[in-house]
């Protein structure tokens, strides 16, 4: 059973050092925008491929997809998944754009991408301080996929079959967008799952 291989108490570990990250990540995004960004853990679970599935086809089919390969002592991909709609509503946001277009420009891709990189990259470094860890991450791409199709490539890449699902939420001033980071490879679930 999936409950009972993974200790609680790591699960709560892991939270409060997503936590950390996401108040670094906070700070560092809001400092390179013109609003001020707060960025919550809502939770913090491990679940399997379907599940992932199941939450995440429930409300949309295009999610766009910030990822980064990892080497070292965390191996495999981490993304950071929004909606496609609240993707494009927060980076304008922060970047004070008022265009009303369906796609994304190129610099509002390079903008996200940035954002997700910064997110994912403060929470491994706060996961990587628990075990004195190293990991180099290839730089990070930006991809607009049905879930399934994106869901499939990353369990591909994943030799199991359980990932460290973390739901978060971004809130401005006037708004509150949900995201999604999925990590495949974490050390105690590596050495205990």
């Amino acid at each position: 059973m999936l409950e009972q291989a993974i200790n609680s108490d790591q699960t709560e570990i892991y939270k409060q050092m997503t936590e950390l990250g996401l108040q670094e990540a906070a700070d560092m995004v809001s400092s390179l925008g013109q609003v001020n960004l707060v960025i919550k853990a809502v939770s913090v679970n491990y679940q399997d491929h379907q599940k992932v599935i199941n939450i995440l086809d429930d409300s949309v089919t295009e999610l766009v997809a910030i990822g980064q390969s990892l080497e070292g002592d965390i191996e495999g991909q981490a993304l950071f998944l929004m909606h496609e709609e609240a993707c494009r509503s927060m980076i304008r946001e922060l970047l004070n754009e008022r265009a009303l277009l369906r796609e994304l420009t190129e610099m509002e891709e390079e903008a996200l991408t940035e954002i997700g990189n910064i997110i994912l990259n403060s929470c491994l470094s706060n996961y990587l301080q628990l075990f004195k860890g190293k990991v180099v991450s290839q730089l990070p791409t930006i991809s607009k996929w049905h879930i399934k199709q994106l869901l499939s490539v990353f369990f591909e890449k994943n030799k199991r079959n359980v990932v460290m699902m973390v739901e978060i939420s971004l809130e401005s001033k006037y708004h509150q967008y949900s995201g999604y980071l999925l990590f495949n490879e974490l050390p105690w679930h590596h050495n205990h799952g």
